[in-house]
């Protein structure tokens, strides 16, 4: 994960990071599927966040 070519500088350094196991989905999610998650609420919904994706998706935008 990350460069070391200098691209940005919040990339560097390359390293090796362990990832847990997770699951994921058999096929892509469709635009509809994602509509119907976002129309149910399930984009506020904070059991679908970890905690660091949570802080990620309420800081403002620039």
């Amino acid at each position: 994960m990350g460069s070391d070519e200098g691209i940005d500088p919040d990339e560097a350094p390359a390293h090796t990071l362990a990832v847990g196991e997770f699951a994921i989905a058999r096929f892509p999610l469709t635009n509809a599927e994602w509509r119907m998650f976002l129309e149910a609420g399930g984009y506020d919904d904070e059991r679908w966040w970890q905690s660091a994706g949570a802080v990620a998706r309420e800081a403002p935008t620039e």
